[in-house]
């Protein structure tokens, strides 16, 4: 069991911070996420997202990492576009994928 550790305004769309799941990656976990919570798709629309596995990172390239770690899904600000270089890649979720689309690091 994995736990994906939730903040902003995701948790609180969510109701917990911390779930747990038979995940192995950041795209399990965000497929489970999809599978999981009625209008989440839509609520994740246009918002943007920093993931990190531990120490790791993710970008593009390691969405199917395999981890033993938590995973996290942070919520950045509109706007705030800085804050990336220390968060990791910026991911935005289209209203209309199931998945993640890189718009930089």
């Amino acid at each position: 069991m994995r736990k994906i550790r939730l903040y902003g305004r995701l948790r609180k769309f969510v109701g917990e911070p911390v779930l747990e799941a038979e995940v192995k990656s950041p795209f399990e976990a965000l497929s489970f996420l999809h599978c999981n919570f009625k209008g989440i798709e839509k609520h994740m629309a246009n918002q943007y997202y920093a993931i990190n596995c531990g120490n790791l990172q993710i970008t593009e390239d390691l969405l199917n990492v395999q981890t033993d770690s938590d995973i996290q899904i942070i919520p950045l600000a509109h706007g705030n576009f800085f804050i990336t270089f220390g968060l990791g890649a910026l991911f935005k979720f289209g209203a209309s994928k199931v998945g993640v689309t890189l718009l930089g690091s």
